[in-house]
């Protein structure tokens, strides 16, 4: 099995939108196999993405390299991204996210099967396992923040009957988000007050009720921490968490100047 480190990224919904160009290549070559049969996304979105994901499914049952699922990974969520700003049918965006919950499942799986071969670290490793080098971080090796890769566990743990029953469930309520699977896997329902696909994709969005929230959250999370026993911790874990938590914080930081910035320039012309 091969791992990689490096941060993969979608492919920029510009260069997918060419058509016919190394993008679209790409996802032939990993999911369509021999090629989509004339069919492109401009021509017939529904068709060509349903292509896509009866191939993806076939494909991702047997891919052995985390680079390859993580591209595909990227490809799709690529074409996701055309496919909504495009406003196209919503049955081609289900497929293209479907395809992105399956890739987060195989990548899950494929996590789990690295540390098991001793090549991803894992918490409370056995001395006798085989080890090959420096080991890939399993945020690294996934390219997962620690929140998705959880619920890429969640996916990849669930017996092939639940996750297909989760998969169709969700995409009957056209919500495949990655929490709406994990909770039909679950078993669990969604918490009060939190929004569904019908609000997300109406940009319907209570800026103040979000920075509220966050607060909140912050505010008790942090009441917590000096309750936090270092010694019951495991390095390995800690170095996880450090990085999720680094990588939230510098976002809710950009956020917050950007937010004080906009404010003091509508300040300035309202005077």
């Amino acid at each position: 099995m091969s791992v990689t480190s490096n941060d993969q990224r979608a492919t920029p919904a510009a260069e997918i939108d060419k058509g016919g160009d190394a993008a679209e290549k790409r996802m032939t070559g990993l999911v369509l196999a021999s090629g989509s049969h004339g069919i492109t996304l401009e021509t017939d979105p529904v068709e060509f993405m349903m292509v896509a994901l009866g191939r993806a499914r076939d494909w991702l049952e047997e891919a052995e390299r985390l680079e390859d699922v993580r591209e595909t990974k990227a490809i799709a969520v690529g074409y996701e991204s055309v496919i909504r700003e495009k406003d196209l049918a919503k049955a081609a965006e289900l497929a293209a996210t479907e395809i992105v919950r399956r890739c987060e499942r195989r990548i899950g799986a494929l996590v789990r099967q690295g540390q098991r071969e001793g090549v991803i670290r894992m918490r409370g490793q056995r001395e006798d396992l085989p080890r090959t080098g420096d080991l890939a971080s399993p945020m690294a090796a996934s390219g997962m923040g620690l929140n998705e890769l959880t619920r890429s566990y969640t996916m990849a743990n669930a017996t092939v009957e639940d996750f297909e029953r989760a998969v169709s469930e969700a995409r009957d309520e056209c919500n495949l988000s990655r929490a709406n699977v994990v909770r039909k896997i679950k078993g669990t329902k969604p918490k009060p007050g939190e929004r569904t696909e019908w609000h997300h994709n109406r940009r319907h969005i209570d800026s103040t009720r979000i920075l509220s929230t966050l607060t909140q959250e912050l505010d008790a999370a942090t009441a917590g921490l000096e309750l936090i026993e270092p010694d019951d911790l495991e390095e390995d874990f800690v170095t996880e968490c450090a990085v999720s938590i680094r990588q939230s914080l510098a976002v809710i930081q950009a956020t917050l100047r950007r937010i004080q910035r906009d404010r003091r320039d509508e300040s300035g012309q309202t005077h």
